[in-house]
Parts: C-alpha cells; structure tokens; sequence
C-alpha cells in the first residue's frame, strides 16, 4: 500500500475506494522504487541510471514520468500529497508505505507465470586451431562460462526457471537460449539465438564479434544482451505492444520504441537520432509497419525544420524511398495511406496546395484527425480562429485517449491567437506536467511568460530548456531579450544574436516585429528559409501576439503577409472553403470579414 493506493505491479494497476487506475510499465517501476526507499530522497540521477539508458536519455524523461504518477494519483506539484520535489535534487515519497507480508508475497508469486529457460550449446567448427583437440576443449569451456553467468542471472529474475539443457529436453522449455562460436584464429563470434519454445522461428538472433583476446568484453556483451532480450520477451506487456505494432523482432521493437519517445517535441539533431534508430528497425524487420509509420513522421518533422531548400528537398526524396520501399515490401496498407500522406504534404509548396490537400483528405474521410487538425491549423494561420476551434475540436472527438493529449495542445496557439495570456500559460504547464521533454511547449511557455512580463518564471523555463536543446534556447532568449529590453535595435547584443549559428531569417524576422522594425522584418522574411513558411501559414496569427504595438496594422506588413501566401486574399481563400466543407464537418463560419482582399494577380489561384 501506497497511502490509500494498493500497488499490483504484475498488472500495472494502483487501485483505491474499488477503482483502478493503469500505469505505464516505467511509471509502476518508478513507483516501487520510491515506495522501497519511502522518506528519502531518490535523486534524477538515480532514478535516470535505475530505468533509463542511451546517450539520449535526460532529467526530462524522469520529470515526465514522475508528472504522469502525480496525475495517476491525483497529486500535483504544488500540493504533494504522495511524491514531493526536493529542488535541484530529486523526489520524495512522502506518504506512509504497507509493505506485503512474506507469505502474501509468496502466495502471488506462486500463483504467477513460471517461465522455463533452456539455455541450449552448439560448438561451431573452428575455422583455424593450431591443435584442433585442444582448441575444441577450450572453446567448449568459454562457451559453458558464459551459459553459466547467463544462467545465474535468469535465475535471480522472479518466476524464473532455468537449466542448461541439450537434445530433446530444449524443447520443453518457453525460450531456448543457443550460443553458437566461430574461431577466425585473431577473431571470436559469438551468435545468440533466442527462439520459443514451441517455434523453430526465433524472436531475436544477433553476432557479437571481438578480438580473441577480449574474450571478457565479449562474454558481457553476450550476457547483457541476452537479459535485455529476455527481459522484453517474458514481459506480457511488451510482447502486447509488439503485436500491437506489427513485430516479432525484439531488436527492431527496441529502436522504434526509443525513437518513438525521441521524435516528438525535439530538435532537428535528436529527431535525426530517431531516425536512425527507425531505420535501423526497418533493416532489422523489412516488415514492421509501425516504424514505417513513424519514420514517415520523422521526415516530415526533418521537412519542417529544413533551413534551406536542399535539404528539404533531400528529406522528400527519402520519404519518396520509404513510400517505395513500404509498397514494395506490401507492409500494412494503412501504413502505406500514412506514409502517403506526408509525402504529398512535404511536396506542397504553398499553403493553397496544402488547403486543397487537407480539403480533399477531409471529402474522402470526415474523421481523419489529423487532416482536421492540419485543417485548423490553416484556418488559424488565416485569423479564422472560431473555425480553427471547432476543426480541433471535431478531431478531439474523432481520436483516442494517446493522440488526445497532443491534439490538447493545439489549444494553445488559439488561446494566443485571441489573446488570452493567462489561458496560455495554463494550457502550456498542463502540457509540460504530461510530456516534460516537449521542447516546443517550454520554448512557447518561456514566450508567453515574458509577454506578460513575469520574468524570473521564464528564466526559470529557459534553463530548463538549455539543458535539453540549444536551438529552441536560443529562439527564446532572443524573444525573452527583445521583450525585456536586453536586446534592442541597433545594439550590439542584437548584432551579436543576428549572427548565432542557430539564427535564421525566419527568427531574425520575428525579432525585428517584435522590436517594431517593420521594414527590417520584411526583408529577412523575404529571404525566409522554405521550411518555415509551413510554421507561418499555421501558426503566424498566434506569433503576432508578440509583435509591437502597430506592427500587424501595418500596411506594409499586411502586403508581407500577402507576399509570402498567408495574407487578406488567404483569408478570403479559406472562408470560401470552410462554408464548402460545412455539410460533411458541421464547423460554420462565424468569423466576419474585416478587410479587403489585396489582389496579386496570377500569384495564386481564387478558388480551389
């Protein structure tokens, strides 16, 4: 017991008053790990070395976890009624703890899954042994060594049976563990094939090659790798998982289960380790739909952020290549509709274009999210802001509870679009509370939190932001500089951020608007790099919050705005349409028309 919470960690289920709650598979660990050391301070480093490994892993993912069991357990972190922060340390469970007796203990334990694990020895033939007697023994030895610790370590897992079996016994076994060696003479490898039991097919195959005298390093990495298999395949939860997404590779559901955590609200460097990681899925399984899917996903975020048109158009024609290759392996077909999807909308080139592809993703299926969704963002990209709302909220009805959470956070740019600073602010903490390793959230808090002048907050933020990605660090200290008054124009802190590498005509644009320099801002937009001005079609409506007093009323900038694709023709462009779709979305048009359209002949087409 955990307060008034009862832990099942075997089920994944704290329950309280005959109701339960589910936790995630990392959450429960948490959990019980804090539960084991209740009173102490558990530290982030502690708790990052205990259930987190990789050159990605960060604070951020403990913060994450940690928000997702104060929501579970209807905590919070200004009120911790059951974990505490202890600030710049870590967390503290601060509620009494009710340990199970031993015999309760026992009793579950007995009533579990038991698994058998029979590790299984095949000698390969050596291909050069000066005494071929001799080597053989001694090959047979360094094998039987590393069944032996393997062995020992299965058997301090709970519900673990294990044995070193040969011949007909293998097969009564849930897992047979085969160690193959070959013997190159300067070169060891060793093979580790982890196969069910009532399979010849394995789950899981993989080579360890070392030189012949690191004949310990390649012992370890053999045993490591065996349990972290292991681990995964005696796991129900995982093994639902992989269903769920299509695999029976152990390997390759590894990588795409970091990359899926690594690709969201991250940088052009981190989404790339994503991936590389999903690629290296696809090689692993040329089956695997979900990481198909999710490495469409990636390069299309790559496409938004390309800072120049080379590059973007280098990451459309890896996503032409998947889209090919997922054809020609026929994965699943609605992999293939998704993978699609992005391609044709990284290839769009104007926001007319991604109108009428949004438009007509709308016609053939009224409940695909995320082309409603994309739909608003257009709409809010237009100052059609009411309409944008109901798009978002006609894909909020149409998803599930997962994707719910990130469609949540659309809500934010119309809360700015209309101004309402404080809704803002809320909106983004909420969103930081669920997913603390989202980048563009504390990017846009440390924003909001300097337009409304509460400056020691945003610090707070942007330090939080410097940990993880310098790029979106340097976007907010130059917005927190140009509204505070660190930074002015004409002076050389200005100078000095306009020639960062992490500068781009799309921020130095921003800056100049929000400094009041109309004229400055217009000619770095002109040179805009084209992967921004997706992010301006959507999203610029809400980024003129920030501008100084004037600028949008601007005449000049008003013919920017129609310059660039997104200005008063837009808006009558978009108004059209959305009374077209109002039969099959049920979303009106409400907003009133304000201004006059600024005709640019030829430039784009009047209606779709």
């Amino acid at each position: 017991m955990v307060g008034d919470w009862e832990l099942q960690p075997n089920a994944l289920l704290i329950t309280r008053n005959g109701s339960a709650t589910k936790l995630s598979p990392r959450a429960m660990d948490v959990l019980v790990y804090l539960a084991e050391r209740a009173g102490e301070t558990v530290t982030h480093e502690e708790l990052l070395a205990a259930f987190w490994r990789g050159p990605n892993s960060a604070t951020n993912s403990v913060h994450k976890t940690v928000a997702d069991l104060r929501h579970a357990l209807g905590n919070d972190a200004a009120n911790p009624a059951y974990i505490e922060t202890v600030p710049k340390r870590g967390y503290r469970l601060v509620v009494p703890v009710e340990r199970i007796a031993t015999t309760q203990r026992a009793a579950q334990i007995a009533t579990g899954p038991t698994y058998l694990i029979t590790l299984a020895n095949q000698r390969a033939a050596t291909l050069v042994a000066p005494d071929p007697i001799e080597q053989a023994r001694g090959e047979t030895t360094f094998l039987e060594s590393i069944q032996r610790e393997l062995a020992a370590r299965l058997a301090q897992l709970p519900n673990m049976s294990v044995k070193i079996a040969t011949g007909a016994a293998m097969m009564n076994a849930d897992y047979r563990v085969k160690l193959d060696l070959q013997n190159s003479g300067d070169q060891l490898r060793v093979s580790l094939v982890v196969t069910p039991g009532s399979s010849e097919l394995p789950y899981h195959q993989q080579q360890f090659t070392a030189a012949s005298h690191a004949r310990l390093t390649l012992s370890n990495d053999v045993i490591t790798q065996g349990l972290e298999v292991l681990a995964v395949l005696l796991d129900e939860r995982h093994l639902e998982r992989m269903r769920e997404w299509g695999t029976r590779n152990v390997d390759a559901y590894r990588d795409a289960l970091e990359a899926d955590v690594l690709r969201r609200g991250q940088s052009f460097a981190v989404t790339q380790r994503a991936e590389e990681l999903l690629k290296r899925a696809v090689a692993k399984d040329p089956r695997f739909a979900m990481a198909y899917c999710c490495l469409g996903y990636v390069y299309h975020d790559l496409a938004m952020m390309a800072k120049d048109t080379p590059t973007r158009e280098a990451i459309r024609q890896e996503l032409q290549a998947l889209l090919r290759k997922a054809t020609q392996r026929q994965i699943d077909p609605q992999a293939i509709l998704e993978i699609e999807q992005q391609y044709r909308f990284v290839s769009l080139v104007n926001p007319f274009d991604a109108e009428a592809f949004w438009r007509a993703e709308i016609v053939k299926n009224p409940s695909n999210t995320d082309a409603l969704r994309r739909y608003g963002d257009l709409l809010l990209g237009a100052k059609l802001i009411d309409e944008s709302e109901g798009y978002l909220n006609q894909a909020l009805a149409f998803t599930n509870e997962n994707a719910r959470d990130w469609l949540e956070q659309d809500q934010v740019s119309i809360a700015a679009a209309r101004g309402e600073s404080e809704r803002v602010i809320a909106l983004m903490k909420r969103n930081l509370e669920r997913f603390p390793d989202h980048t563009m959230s504390t990017y846009g808090l440390v924003r909001a939190l300097a337009k409304l002048e509460r400056f020691p907050e945003a610090e707070f933020f942007l330090s939080r932001l410097e940990a993880t990605d310098s790029g979106w660090a340097f976007f907010a200290t130059l917005t927190l500089g140009t509204i505070r008054g660190d930074i002015r124009l004409g002076s050389n802190e200005l100078a000095y951020a306009f020639a960062d590498p992490h500068a781009t005509n799309a921020t130095r644009g921003i800056a100049c608007f929000i400094l009041g320099d109309v004229e400055a801002g217009m000619r770095y937009w002109h040179e805009i790099e084209p992967g921004f001005l997706p992010l301006l079609w959507q999203f610029n409506t809400a980024n003129e919050w920030f501008w100084a007093p004037g600028v949008v009323e601007d005449s000049r900038y008003q013919m920017l705005l129609n310059d660039l694709g997104f200005g008063s023709r837009w808006r009558a462009y978009m108004r059209t349409h959305v009374a077209e779709l109002m039969p099959i979305t049920g979303v009106e048009l409400t907003t009133p028309r304000v201004d006059q359209v600024v005709d640019l002949p030829g430039e784009f087409p009047v209606t779709g």
